[in-house]
């Protein structure tokens, strides 16, 4: 009965909603971040091996293009948790207060 007359649960703020937590800045850009570290070193493993051990240069354009896409997805991240956390400007810009 309680549900066909959509009484607010106790301790609901107005119109029966919950407060919203503020969101935690880390967790998003921990998946991200680290994407971009193992892509970035897959990278550099492939520049090794085709400048030092001459292997064909198709390692390095795969892992460069994988590296590109992360590195976006990871700088677009960052840009909307710098929006959503509102930032001094400083460190919104580089990301490395959060």
């Amino acid at each position: 009965m309680d549900a066909l007359l959509d009484i607010p649960a106790a301790g609901a703020g107005r119109l029966g909603r919950q407060a919203v937590p503020p969101r935690q800045p880390r967790p998003r850009l921990r998946c991200p971040g680290l994407a971009e570290m193992v892509t970035w070193a897959a990278l550099q493993a492939a520049m090794a091996g085709v400048y030092l051990l001459e292997r064909p240069r198709l390692m390095i354009r795969v892992s460069g293009v994988v590296h590109g896409f992360v590195f976006l997805a990871h700088a677009l991240v960052t840009a909307l948790v710098a929006v959503d956390q509102r930032p001094r400007m400083p460190c919104g810009m580089c990301g490395c207060c959060y």
